[in-house]
């Protein structure tokens, strides 16, 4: 503040923003996962079964698209059920599906719900899956 100087201009043009399309998640298709179980039985009517085992499933949102052709980020949910989720982050996402007891002449049946979103730098998209993971005692 003591030292004058010369002052220094600088010019500032306002543009509009270039036009935004939001892109479209595509989570694939619903997927059903079938297992057995193999039961053994006694006599008395009673038995035991081993469990289905723990399946992986993989989902790939790799249709997912931008049509600025702007780069894709991904984020995949959890919504309901039980599963490990691996690469939340990715376009590619592996899940872990528990496994499941049953009972001689009984079946089991577990449902996940996972969400997909796909954004670009100024709008995003949803799509949500259902993974249906079906335990047949045998």
């Amino acid at each position: 503040g003591e030292v004058e100087s010369a002052p220094d201009y600088v010019a500032v043009q306002a543009v509009p923003a270039l036009p935004n399309g939001p892109p479209t998640a595509v989570a694939g298709e619903d997927v059903v996962v079938d297992g057995q179980a193999v039961c053994s039985s006694d006599p008395y009517g009673s038995g035991t079964c081993m469990p289905c085992g723990s399946r992986i499933v993989i989902l790939e949102a790799q249709e997912s698209n931008d049509p600025d052709g702007d780069p894709l980020n991904y984020h995949w949910d959890l919504l309901s059920g039980s599963a490990t989720l691996l690469g939340t982050e990715s376009d590619v996402l592996e899940i872990t599906l528990p496994e499941q007891q049953v009972t001689p002449g009984n079946n089991a049946s577990q449902t996940v719900e996972i969400n997909l979103t796909v954004y670009d730098c100024r709008a995003a998209d949803d799509d949500t899956i259902t993974i249906t993971y079906n335990c047949e005692a045998t």
